[in-house]
């Protein structure tokens, strides 16, 4: 063991001594090692700290988009039942109006009597487009997410638009009212899209989507 230790610390001299590796050599390395250890660490708490940033964002647009989700769905629901029986038996009409603030209302009559009516939001991609590729650089996992909640809310400014539009289509297509097809459809494509918002909102905030937001 004596032996051992002498010649451990024989080594360690030559080894300092500048016979092996000068110590300013020795120092110099010492010192690139904790440079790249600390701007490891800080590269990381940066990148911890624009992922939690991020999530932020992205958790707050998929509480935007749950509740313009809600909006068109309820509207959908209150046509739908009438899809299984021949057109012109659908006694339900929808209008679009803009309020003096310039917000959009609809409004649903039941043989010209007022049946039901509420806001229309519309969907925004900005925030999406603005971030992805910001995300896509920081986590494959989470730009996985928020891209396929992306092509969702995509889906569901089509809704918007075709909403906004529909007086407009139907006199183009010849048909009394574009609801009838349009509210079927537009609630089996709302399964994936509730899915997808879930998913991401899931991943941002670890809860349910369950409450959304009014932009």
């Amino acid at each position: 063991m004596a032996v051992q230790t002498v010649a451990q610390c024989d080594w360690l001299v030559l080894f300092t001594s500048g016979k092996l590796l000068p110590a300013s050599a020795l120092i110099a390395i010492c010192l690139f090692i904790l440079r790249e250890g600390l701007d490891w660490y800080r590269k990381s708490k940066t990148k911890k700290n624009e992922v939690s940033a991020l999530k932020k964002i992205f958790a707050r647009e998929c509480q935007l988009a749950w509740n313009i989700n809600v909006q068109i769905k309820t509207l959908c629901e209150k046509f739908v039942p009438y899809e299984a029986k021949p057109m012109h038996e659908c006694p339900l009409h929808l209008s679009i109006t803009k309020t003096a603030a310039g917000k959009t209302r609809y409004t649903v009559t039941e043989n010209d009597a007022l049946s039901y009516g509420g806001p229309l939001s519309e969907p925004s991609i900005a925030t999406f487009a603005k971030y992805l590729y910001d995300v896509s650089k920081l986590d494959s996992k989470f730009y996985e997410k928020v891209n396929l909640a992306f092509t969702a809310v995509i889906e569901l400014k089509h809704f918007y638009e075709s909403l906004m539009d529909n007086e407009d289509t139907a006199q183009l297509i010849r048909i009394d009212n574009i609801m009838y097809g349009f509210s079927g459809y537009a609630l089996k494509e709302m399964i994936w899209i509730e899915r997808e918002l879930k998913a991401l909102y899931k991943y941002c905030t670890g809860k349910e989507l369950t409450v959304g937001l009014l932009r």
